[in-house]
């Protein structure tokens, strides 16, 4: 009976990613070229899409602090799937500025905090179990690619198809969802800890300021590399496809994720993360062949998950139970909040002065000085804590 369980809930944790990355795909990938099919320039499709992101500098943490207070995570879950895939539903109503900027911000307020509330009630349930998290993580890539690829052939027909698939998916998500274990908040008692806790953890500061330079390139690859993909000669099933080839890359890292960990120590992994991603937006200026870019998108899964799944994990093993969601969600505030605004405004803005090709070399170039920035820091650290632990040697 117990096996039976754990199996229902493994099923449910997979099928689960499956269904959210897929609808991040609809929203990241087919958003940016909902607002080119309305007609709006580079400049106000950055904007667009940096003010939702503005809002999670919010949301992020006061959704995470609620997690951590309530007596169960699962109910704040709840909430913000169904404001998330409510607010999604009215894009259509109008193609007004001012009514998509609201729209946009309400969606991401409630949208964005939702995976890490399922990274920390699926970290915190296996504890209980013996499942691997990168297994679990696999599922989210495969419902990103599939998704992407298969919405991309229906959205080719119409582009609002898009809203009529985030309606559907949503629903099942939400489903699915209600099914999951409860995990109540650690906070729920008196005992509480302040957010800025986390930040006495000079190490864990460090580690978010570099994935945070990282993701601001991430930020305007997701939101651009359709448009720039399409302007190459692509159509919107080329687009789909190179997001599913680039998202599948990511199946072999995940599959291995956990004794790459065990390897290599979060910092190595980090900087060989950081030379392909360089390589990888350096590649996408010098080639424009819709053909090759394909062959460059393999890179993906070496790459953006590489540091979305060490930073998930370094909340996991080194933040108190009593801040994990509130971790968790400082964390995606980098990922999905701080770096998409400056990832969109800024590279928006650039790409209306310089083309989008070549803000993929700024990219390139800003990677390469920050990684060397991050080797400094950490070389000089490590040599003060060898000169202390000689010195009490002695």
């Amino acid at each position: 009976m117990y096996l039976k369980k754990e199996k229902n809930y493994y099923l449910t944790f997979f099928s689960i990613y499956i269904l959210v990355y897929g609808l991040s795909a609809i929203f990241t990938i087919y958003i940016p070229l909902y607002f080119d099919y309305l007609k709006f320039n580079k400049t106000s499709i950055g904007i667009l899409m940096a003010v939702g992101p503005l809002s999670n500098i919010i949301s992020q943490p006061l959704w995470g602090t609620l997690c951590d207070r309530v007596k169960i995570k699962n109910y704040i879950l709840y909430i913000l799937l169904l404001c998330s895939g409510i607010s999604f539903l009215l894009f259509p109503i109008s193609n007004n500025f001012s009514y998509l900027l609201a729209i946009i911000t309400a969606f991401v307020f409630f949208e964005r905090p939702i995976y890490a509330i399922y990274d920390t009630i699926t970290l915190e349930y296996i504890e209980t179990s013996n499942w691997k998290y990168g297994h679990i993580r696999l599922a989210g890539s495969l419902g990103y690619s599939l998704v992407a690829m298969i919405s991309g052939y229906l959205i080719k027909l119409n582009i609002y198809n898009a809203f009529i698939i985030y309606f559907c998916l949503s629903a099942t998500n939400f489903i699915l969802s209600s099914k999951l274990p409860k995990i109540k908040g650690h906070q729920s008692g008196e005992k509480k800890i302040f957010l800025l806790d986390l930040f006495k953890n000079r190490e864990l500061v460090l580690l978010l300021s570099f994935n945070m330079i990282v993701q601001i390139t991430f930020a305007f690859y997701n939101y651009f590399f359709s448009i720039y993909y399409k302007q190459a000669g692509a159509d919107d099933f080329m687009v789909g496809f190179a997001i599913f080839l680039a998202t599948m890359s990511e199946v072999v890292f995940l599959v291995f994720a956990d004794r790459i960990i065990k390897f290599l120590n979060i910092k190595i992994l980090l900087l060989i993360s950081a030379a392909l991603t360089a390589t990888r937006w350096l590649s996408l200026y010098y080639f424009s062949n819709i053909y090759i870019i394909l062959i460059v998108q393999i890179l993906y899964g070496f790459t953006f998950i590489v540091f979305m799944f060490t930073s998930t994990c370094y909340v996991n093993t080194n933040v108190k139970k009593e801040l994990k969601a509130s971790g968790q969600t400082i964390n995606m505030l980098i990922s999905m909040g701080i770096s998409p605004v400056i990832g969109s405004i800024v590279g928006g803005r650039l790409s209306d002065m310089l083309g989008i090709r070549q803000v993929f070399l700024c990219s390139s170039l800003l990677i390469v000085i920050a990684t060397i920035i991050f080797v400094i820091i950490f070389a000089v650290k490590e040599r003060v804590i060898y000169q202390q632990s000689e010195k009490l040697l002695k």
